[in-house]
């Protein structure tokens, strides 16, 4: 199934449909429309980086978000290209730090 615009994915994703969500999850979609979607329907950025099918730049974009849960999303996510590594490495650092600094000291993991 090919996502010819954001709106369309709005639509997949809030329909709740169990296959409807396994198209939005295996979809694919031009760079525009995932820049669109982000842009537009921030609430939606959770579903965006589910797809299997999302360029490593919309990947990058998302893993300077500023929501926490986003940017952690997309660290741990597989599909990181040598060029990104050592950003993503970054990512996982401050993330890490962000987490240190907000659990009690007696129970640092990272």
């Amino acid at each position: 199934m090919h996502i010819d615009s954001a709106e369309l994915f709005v639509q997949i994703m809030e329909r709740g449909n169990t296959e409807d969500n396994a198209l939005a999850k295996d979809g694919t979609a031009d760079e525009s429309v995932w820049l669109d979607v982000i842009e537009r329907f921030p609430h939606m950025k959770k579903w965006v980086f589910h797809n299997r099918n999302l360029p490593i730049s919309i990947l990058e974009k998302l893993s300077f978000d500023p929501d926490v849960g986003i940017r952690m999303s997309v660290a741990i996510k597989a599909k990181i290209s040598r060029r990104s590594s050592r950003d993503f490495q970054w990512i996982k650092v401050q993330m890490c730090v962000e987490h240190w600094r907000t659990i009690p000291k007696s129970r640092d993991t990272c």
